[in-house]
């Protein structure tokens, strides 16, 4: 009888996901993607911001791990943003903004990396 359910709950799954597969996402709204980037710009600058005020607070000894902590914060936010845009949508004319700045994010990502590889 398990058995008997359990297909039918597959089948049921699967015939109710048909007609969204292969269909476009909807747009997200002009507001919540101006939102995000905003809050993006934001956290990349408190980052900055941090790393500079730590490295003025810190001793000459603590630049090293101060440059390795920022970023380390600054390649896992970035790794966040592309993450959270990839979730968004634009229509035209402006669908190829998003794809444009997860590249962009993803090229800065891959010199912040090859950075932390030369330390």
């Amino acid at each position: 009888m398990r058995v008997v359910y359990c297909m039918v709950f597959a089948f049921t799954l699967v015939l109710g996901a048909a007609p969204t597969f292969g269909a476009e996402k909807p747009e997200t709204s002009h507001l919540a993607f101006v939102t995000e980037y905003v809050r993006e710009l934001a956290a990349i600058e408190n980052i900055r911001a941090s790393a500079e005020q730590e490295l003025k607070q810190g001793t000459k000894d603590e630049v090293f791990s101060v440059a390795v902590h920022s970023s380390t914060l600054f390649q896992l936010e970035l790794r966040s943003q592309i993450r959270m845009l990839r979730g968004m949508h634009l229509k035209a004319p402006f669908d190829q903004l998003i794809p444009n700045l997860t590249g962009f994010y993803q090229q800065k990502n891959r010199i912040a990396s090859k950075n932390a590889r030369c330390r």
